[in-house]
């Protein structure tokens, strides 16, 4: 293989896929020059490396005997150790990692993120851990070294240090997804039950927020959590022949693929998830067998989200917040009055001690932050005056352009909601 052009390396793993395409995931693994070959018994090593060699011979390739190594249970392929119970992490990569000293610049931060990502795949919550250390690399960042940025720097050495050995997947067993989401972040483990009856570890997964996503509400955010959690692993969750289970800690999801309606935004995210064969169940943090997430850290917390600007600003400053705030107040005062919503506001605050009947009747519903909320949008108590002020508010706005009476409703569709809407 030359070295100094560019596209050599792309090419030269086309020439290596081209060559093993029938023997791929199969019984062997190809990356470059580095070829990895598995086998059930030694009876069948000695017939897959023959195949290998031969392939490797009729297409003048040759291998070079002293990197080569047979007939071992245990071997070091690509940074990774492999053996018949799973993968882990190469011990010499481990202790550069954890002697490595404390970064002095933003140039020797990125250094150390871009080392230790390599087993991102072996810690939990990885971006929640290189928080404050991935804020330093942004550009004008000033440079602040201070004991949540040390501690950060600290956990990560221990975490890549004592982490545990993944799984190998099976694609005949089932597969178990544990999501999580929090204020700045989302994790996931990919699961497997193994013969022992208990849940393995196959990977983990994790990823912060953009700006935009930091805005979104406790329900999107562990949602989006799910939909990121597929995209990620759709090589081996997407299209799998038994259901895979979403775990998670949100009561609300487990309705939400019997959900009739949907808003715009989760229109969206439903159509990507139709493509998955998955279910969701609900599984208290307290039951969880992997660790507490580390993303509630207050340093975490620094991260401010992006203006939601979604809307011309002329439309913000028809629509003020004083006067969002005093009106969303006044909701949540009628709501609390109101007989009428007695059953509904228990059953959203707990509906593991309603009758499975009712509970299922009201599963729409959540409350959050003491506002109703039904399908995503606030619940508007049976009072004229309220229902005028939303009126005036979304149709008089300088944003709005004082739209017809169709228009003006579903503008007030998307945030509010009331049996039968109309005026």
């Amino acid at each position: 293989m030359q070295f100094g052009l560019s596209n050599v390396p792309a090419v030269f793993q086309r020439l290596m896929n081209n060559m093993f395409h029938d023997l791929l995931d199969i019984t062997v693994i190809v990356y470059l020059d580095n070829i990895l070959i598995f086998s059930n018994s030694r009876k069948e090593h000695v017939q897959h490396v023959t195949e290998v060699l031969s392939c490797l011979q009729k297409h003048n390739l040759f291998c070079n005997p002293s990197k080569c190594v047979f007939f071992v249970t245990e071997v070091t392929y690509i940074g990774l150790v492999v053996t018949p119970e799973g993968i882990s992490t190469e011990h010499e990569k481990v202790k550069a990692i954890q002697e490595w000293p404390e970064p002095k610049n933003a140039k020797q931060v990125q250094l150390f993120l871009g080392f230790a990502n390599f087993y991102h795949c072996f810690v939990h919550d990885f971006c929640c851990l290189a928080c404050p250390l991935t804020s330093l690399t942004q550009k004008d960042q000033p440079w602040v070294w201070e004991a949540a940025q040390r501690e950060a720097f600290q956990e990560i050495q221990i975490a890549i240090c004592k982490e545990p050995v993944l799984a190998h997947p099976d694609e005949s067993q089932p597969y178990t997804v544990q999501t999580d989401a929090s204020g700045v972040a989302m994790g996931a483990v990919l699961l497997q039950r193994k013969d022992d009856g208990c849940l393995h570890r196959v990977a983990f997964m994790s990823a912060t927020f953009s700006p935009a996503e930091l805005n979104y509400d406790t329900h999107d955010k562990e949602l989006l959590a799910i939909i990121h959690t597929f995209e990620h692993w759709r090589i081996v969750l997407e299209g799998t022949e038994h259901p895979v289970t979403v775990l998670t800690d949100h009561k609300n999801l487990e309705y939400w693929k019997s959900a009739r309606t949907f808003n715009r935004c989760r229109v969206h995210w439903h159509l990507i998830l139709a493509s998955h064969n998955f279910v969701i169940a609900y599984w208290p943090k307290k039951q969880s067998q992997k660790p507490d997430t580390l993303s509630g850290r207050a340093d975490h917390n620094e991260i401010e989200p992006s203006p939601q600007i979604m809307l011309p600003e002329t439309q913000v400053e028809g629509f003020g917040a004083e006067t969002t705030t005093s009106l969303l107040e006044q909701i949540k005062e009628d709501l609390q009055d109101n007989p009428c919503l007695d059953t509904v506001m228990a059953t959203s605050a707990d509906p593991d001690s309603m009758l499975h009947s009712i509970a299922a009747k009201f599963k729409e519903y959540m409350l959050q932050d003491s506002p109703l909320l039904y399908q995503g949008r606030i619940v508007v108590p049976y009072e004229p005056e309220i229902k005028q002020q939303l009126l005036s508010h979304f149709h008089n706005s300088l944003g709005s352009g004082h739209q017809g009476r169709a228009c003006t409703l579903e503008l007030i569709s998307c945030h509010y909601y009331w049996p039968a809407m109309k005026f």
